[in-house]
């Protein structure tokens, strides 16, 4: 049988409920998935085998994903999206403040900006790691799983986009122990003021493609281009959990 990716449709409130009620086992990778992951799927083995993986719990951050799986489910399927989860989450007093964060693909300076925006975050238990730009076929991850292990935090997020992110946190989370990994794609770079998310009105009806052309075309074509070849891959290749 051909494998597919599954897809929760919790809400923000119920996900972060659950968080503080310990209803996740420890190394649950969380992912944030739009069309362009989708056709990650279908076209890169790597990114394929690591997103399957039983730790790996995956949300619906895109629109065009969100609509094909409520209309084929029979039901509302609702985007979770990852800078929104992101956000609650850093905002969340009884999860992050007296918790250990590492983040990786973020710098020291970078650091500085994210605790002003999260007053919450304490900063003597927030860390930054920012990982060379290379292919992820040739790092070696020794150096960054010693610097973990010694920091021992709860939570590592990962900030470097996909499929880079989900395959390093998934190699990671055979390697060293921590509470959640969150791949989170350019959040930090919306919190540090590096870029702007779209206006709620693009995000509503499903044009942040469009916005993201206009304001960033250098860095979103070939993004925007595979998000829409993707939508042919939705049928049979994706699917919601029957347990929520």
């Amino acid at each position: 049988m051909k494998e597919k990716i599954f897809f929760n449709k919790k809400d923000i409130d119920t996900l972060l409920k659950e968080m503080q009620e310990n209803k996740y086992s420890k190394n649950t990778i969380f992912n944030f998935l739009n069309s362009h992951s989708i056709y990650l799927f279908v076209n890169h083995p790597q990114f394929r085998e690591h997103v399957l993986r039983k730790n790996n719990v995956n949300f619906i951050d895109g629109f065009f994903l969100s609509v094909f799986l409520s209309i084929s489910n029979l039901k509302i399927a609702r985007r979770l999206k990852g800078p929104d989860f992101s956000d609650d989450f850093l905002n969340n007093l009884e999860l992050s403040s007296k918790k250990k964060h590492f983040f990786i693909g973020v710098s020291n300076d970078d650091l500085k900006e994210i605790l002003k925006k999260y007053p919450s975050l304490r900063k003597k238990n927030c860390f930054a790691y920012d990982l060379p730009l290379i292919k992820k076929e040739r790092f070696d991850d020794k150096e960054l799983v010693k610097v973990i292990k010694k920091i021992n935090p709860n939570y590592v997020w990962v900030s470097i986009g996909n499929p880079k992110q989900e395959i390093i946190s998934n190699d990671l989370a055979e390697k060293i122990n921590v509470d959640y990994f969150f791949n989170v794609g350019a959040f930090f770079d919306y919190a540090k003021g590096k870029k702007k998310q779209s206006p709620k009105i693009f995000q509503n009806i499903g044009l942040e493609w469009m916005y993201r052309l206009f304001t960033d075309f250098k860095h979103s074509w070939i993004k925007v281009k595979r998000s829409f070849i993707a939508n042919k891959y939705l049928f049979g290749n994706v699917g919601l959990n029957r347990i929520i």
